[in-house]
């Protein structure tokens, strides 16, 4: 799947098909219209477009923007034995995470407390936090994750949050939450609220 740093985006596979899905380029600011435009959803949240063939042999890690850390000024990057590969705004914190890789953090957005991260953007106050696992994931404005989650392939909508629980493959819409041992996977959801 493609990261792409220098333009801020990068492509996530969700959707409830097995051995493939609908793939979404995000970008960093990207709203929950943006990505059920290109997932070509209707009014209903169902989706219209056919599924998205995958050549495996044309998937690479790679990333398509130079991997280097970027650091603005008033950001943290504190106790975190690996990082590599991320771009922090202005007040954004990285604050004793297990690893960070290829991550694009925007204002006042925050990673921390032994969190394992790789491909995320996080928009602004986004979280990820309290021991949680965060791979090719989206965190819109004020989206946390963590305590104690795991998430993968997913876009969190506007204060959404994830704690203690498993999210794959979904699309949450604003103000969903999933706690308390929850297992979310395949879910396309872009309207949230519940």
């Amino acid at each position: 799947f493609n990261f792409d740093m220098a333009s801020g985006s990068m492509d996530i596979e969700v959707g409830p098909e097995a051995g493939g899905g609908r793939v979404v380029n995000v970008k960093i600011e990207s709203t929950l219209v943006d990505v059920c435009h290109d997932l070509n959803m209707d009014s209903n949240g169902e989706a219209t477009a056919p599924l998205i063939a995958f050549d495996n042999s044309d998937i690479t890690s790679s990333s398509s923007s130079p991997a280097m850390n970027i650091l603005c000024p008033h950001s943290t990057l504190l106790h975190t034995p690996r990082s590599n590969h991320i771009h922090l705004l202005p007040h954004a914190t990285i604050n004793s995470a297990t690893s960070v890789t290829s991550a694009l953090l925007l204002p006042h957005s925050t990673i921390k407390h032994s969190s394992t991260v790789s491909h995320a953007l996080l928009q602004w106050n986004a979280t990820i936090t309290s021991q949680s696992d965060a791979h090719h994931i989206l965190l819109m404005e004020h989206a946390e994750v963590g305590p104690h989650s795991f998430t993968a392939n997913a876009v969190f909508g506007p204060d959404s949050h994830v704690s203690g629980g498993e999210v794959h493959c979904t699309v949450v819409g604003p103000n969903a939450n999933s706690h308390h041992q929850s297992l979310l996977i395949g879910v396309l959801w872009p309207l949230g609220r519940g």
